[in-house]
């Protein structure tokens, strides 16, 4: 997420490839907690590699076939490095989670949000206009977080609303699904009443009111691009379109031939087919983009790989479980299978059987009913 911003904005250095060789470095020289269940699970993610690593013979990709599988090595990474982690403390994921990701939302919805309205014309920015969705999906890993372990309601409030100006509608939907599904159980109740709390949360809206009212020009400019994209989704805007035009292709096409049914056009090769172009392009959800390219045997092994890690998953219930639903949903509509680095991350968590340390006595792992504060 941070990448585009580092190369625009302070010079051309590839952050992803740098903290990468530090993680590769890391997880050599330390010591790794692999578990016997875990063995279908790593031999189903190199059977997959492998079979596409095959599908180059038959690929109509001349270059782009190579950069997708060298692209898929960070997947392996994500996936492994937990297993050389001792230990995760949510407090520390939280305090990194706000002194990199909330400043840098509030910085591109505001500068989106002028470059809408034509208040702006940054030619510097509007190349990372595209990448609201990277900042809309770890806003929504954040908001799990902290909506699990309760933390304060003012943050998650903020958090919520970051996602809501961002204009990501899949993020969105997403993560009401997942607090959804976190407290449909579990009845609403206040916390710790304590004296200050309600005069605080009286503040908090009563603040929020007034300078939304005071500055309501500049404060509709961050959510005015939200309702331009959800409005647009009760007439199908070109977006919309196109993305149901990639889908229609990727799940047609290989009925054609009852080859690339089985084993599909092979890997990388759906921008070259679709657009005519040999470059990075994708159905944005996963599994036509694998049916796609892998046909109906890597699709099969991706499944049985996806359904042994949630199976896993049900039997370790931790924060995880919501977040790998989270980043599941987003993987369907948005994202490559060369991109998932994510949900990798997460699935190694899931895997290594993590159960994040939250450092105080008072407020253990989500056993209790849903608090406010």
């Amino acid at each position: 997420m941070l990448k585009p911003f580092v190369n625009t904005y302070v010079g051309n250095f590839d952050l992803v490839l740098g903290i990468a060789l530090i993680a590769a470095v890391d997880f050599m020289f330390s010591r790794k907690f692999f578990h016997r269940d875990i063995i279908v699970i790593i031999v189903l993610l190199f059977t997959f590699y492998l079979f596409a690593i095959v599908s180059w013979s038959y690929s109509p990709s001349h270059n782009f076939k190579y950069e997708k599988s060298v692209s898929f090595i960070l997947n392996f990474l994500f996936f492994f490095y937990p297993f050389c982690m001792k230990k995760i403390v949510i407090r520390d994921v939280v305090f990194t989670y706000f002194i990199f990701l909330v400043p840098l939302s509030f910085f591109f919805i505001y500068m989106k949000s002028m470059v809408w309205n034509g208040s702006s014309q940054s030619e510097i920015f509007m190349s990372l206009r595209s990448y609201y969705l990277s900042i809309a999906l770890q806003l929504g890993i954040l908001l799990i977080i902290l909506n699990y372990y309760r933390y304060n309601i003012f943050l998650q409030i903020t958090v919520f609303l970051l996602i809501l100006a961002s204009s990501a509608r899949g993020a969105l939907i997403f993560v009401i699904v997942v607090l959804s599904m976190m407290n449909i159980h579990k009845p609403v109740y206040i916390g710790k009443r304590n004296r200050f709390f309600r005069p605080l949360l009286l503040l908090f809206f009563s603040s929020i009111t007034f300078f939304g009212m005071t500055f309501s020009d500049k404060f509709l400019n961050f959510f005015s691009t939200t309702a331009e994209r959800f409005s647009s989704l009760s007439y199908l805007d070109e977006s919309v379109m196109e993305r149901f035009n990639m889908y229609k292709f990727a799940l047609h096409q290989p009925f054609d031939s009852t080859n690339v049914l089985l084993f599909g056009n092979g890997f990388g090769s759906f921008g070259f087919l679709y657009h005519g172009i040999d470059y990075k392009a994708y159905p944005h959800n996963v599994f036509l983009e694998i049916f796609f390219e892998l046909g109906l045997v890597g699709l099969f092994i991706f499944l049985l790989f996806s359904i042994n890690v949630f199976s896993k998953s049900l039997r370790n219930k931790n924060v995880f479980n919501f977040i790998l639903i989270f980043v599941f949903l987003e993987a369907l509509k948005s994202s490559s299978i060369s991109d998932l680095w994510v949900l990798f991350g997460i699935i190694g968590c899931i895997c290594r059987s993590f159960q994040p340390i939250f450092p105080s006595t008072h407020l253990p792992e989500r056993t209790t009913p849903f608090t406010l504060a």
